[in-house]
Formats: structure tokens, sequence, C-alpha cells
């Protein structure tokens, strides 16, 4: 077996720092921010503090118009993975937009968030690792469970 040189690698981490400094100049735009969301889930549903505050830690970076951007965000590809996240992540749902969905999506929405958060779906895998707040132990999945089946009951049973 050939031993690789020193010049070798001198070359190729010299080219992966220059493809990471390239990078930086991809432009990418990241999606639009705002604190101001009349029709906003936890503006207008009455839930326990604790149920909100698992809204806010485990779900509102993704899915709200309340995103909370970390420094990594401004370098890429993390930048790039951020963005596609939070895209994805609001074209699912965007609790930013609540009072906006019928009563019908609204119970979807509800449905899903039972059923990700109690097959431990979501949050996504790698999002508490760097939100460490964001981590659900066993037993607030099962009350943020709880109640999102007892409130698109609610929703049901209302009209």
């Amino acid at each position: 077996m050939k031993k690789v040189s020193r010049k070798f690698w001198k070359y190729f981490f010299g080219g992966l720092i220059v493809l990471f400094v390239g990078i930086q100049f991809i432009p990418i735009k990241m999606p639009v921010t705002s604190e101001n969301n009349p029709d906003d889930f936890l503006m207008n549903v009455k839930m326990p503090e604790h149920v909100a505050s698992m809204f806010r830690e485990s779900c509102y970076d993704c899915h709200s118009n309340e995103t909370k951007y970390p420094w990594y965000s401004r370098i890429a590809p993390s930048s790039w993975l951020l963005a596609s996240d939070v895209i994805g992540g609001r074209n699912h749902v965007n609790f930013s937009n609540w009072n906006k969905l019928s009563k019908a999506q609204q119970i979807a929405v509800l449905s899903d968030v039972a059923s990700e958060v109690k097959s431990g779906d979501m949050p996504f895998w790698a999002y508490p690792i760097m939100h460490p707040k964001a981590r659900l132990s066993a037993a607030d999945r099962k009350e943020l469970v709880d109640w999102a089946q007892n409130y698109q009951n609610q929703i049901f049973y209302s009209h």
C-alpha cells in the first residue's frame, strides 16, 4: 500500500478551506421571522403554561414565524440546512397562522402533533442536540399528546 505524501494532505486541506470560504458567498434567503402574529396558536388557544412552553421550545423554531436563528445560521452549509428545515416545517404546519385554518385543518394539525410527538418523530432528532430545552421526556410527550388529543376533541364538538 502506497503512503500518501504530506504534500497531498496539504493541498487536500487547503482545497477544503478554499471550498468552505467559497461557499460562504453562495446566497441563501432565510425564511422571514415576525414577532407580530395575531393569528398565532399560543396567543389564541388556552393551555397550561407547561404545554405552551413545550410548544415554544420544541416546535416554534421550525413551525412558526417566530424562528430564532442561532449563530451558525449564518455559516454555510448549516444555513442551507436550517433554511430547508424551516421552510419544510412551516409548509407542513405554521402555528403563526392557526386562526386562519379551518376547524377541520386545526383538528388535522392536532392529530399530526399527537402522532408525531407520541412516535418520537418530533421534535426532529437533531434539533434537541443544539437546543437542550427542546428535549421532551416521556412524561412531557404524554402530557403534550394528551393535551393535543383533548383539545382536538374540544374543537370537534364545539360546533
